[in-house]
């Protein structure tokens, strides 16, 4: 049998860390990008979108470590033609959290255009890695920085989060930090019919002072009374 090879940055310098070692820290990952090239692209478009959320709510809290104290200040003293202010206190921590997670992207991305082999980026399904109508084969697309981002972005947006048992949804929860957006459960994921499951469920509600009977009723709301998983009968011994 084939041993499936590791295509994380740790692996690749020569660390005993595996793949699924890695995506474990991104509850959303797609598993099928686990032993790709392109799971590199994936992990930094995550992790610079959650950066730039996390540096913003840093801000909102005055923690200006490594958030954007650079450029916050200077946002703020900004004037328009008018000498007004140029930016809002909102819109000038927005800029100033993109700006922070904008140059540590650059840091990674250089780190990953020295640890990748060229032969790896060659294996990546992305646009430049393909012949296509009026565009050219670019072999050597991985040294410019906004073509890795852009690779980045196109990665992550054609290979959609998963996460086992929900939907993304305009209303739900976030569940962790290296996710984004909102998720919602999903009554039909086979997932739920899993023992394991009611360990997911029970941590998505973190019920405090409720009754058997109320969290009985919110299986209820949540899959119907005829979809109810085989745990059904064990939520009631949790109170």
């Amino acid at each position: 049998m084939e041993t499936m090879r590791d295509y994380n940055l740790f692996a690749l310098q020569n660390w005993d860390m595996t793949d699924e070692d890695v995506v474990e820290e991104f509850e959303t990952f797609p598993i099928k990008l686990i032993h790709t090239a392109d799971m590199n692209l994936w992990i930094t478009w995550i992790v610079y979108l959650t950066n730039i959320r996390a540096n913003y709510k840093a801000l909102q809290n005055s923690d200006f470590d490594g958030a954007g104290e650079r450029w916050y200040p200077s946002l703020l003293a900004e004037k328009n033609s008018q000498g007004k202010p140029q930016y809002t206190e909102e819109q000038a921590m927005k800029k100033a959290a993109e700006y922070q997670a904008e140059d540590d992207l650059i840091k990674h991305i250089s780190n990953m255009q020295i640890v990748i082999s060229g032969r790896y980026w060659h294996e990546m399904n992305v646009p430049y890695n393909q012949y296509q109508d009026g565009i050219d084969y670019e072999p050597d697309w991985y040294v410019d920085y906004e073509k890795v981002k852009s690779a980045s972005h196109y990665c992550f947006r054609n290979n959609p989060q998963e996460y086992a048992g929900f939907i993304e949804a305009d209303k739900g929860i976030s569940p962790g930090s290296n996710t984004i957006g909102k998720w919602k459960i999903n009554p039909n994921d086979d997932y739920w019919k899993t023992e394991e499951s009611i360990e997911r469920y029970r941590k998505h509600h973190r019920y405090l002072n409720i009754t058997s009977e109320k969290a009985f009723n919110y299986l209820i709301k949540h899959f119907g009374e005829d979809n109810l998983p085989p745990w059904a009968e064990k939520i009631k011994d949790w109170y």
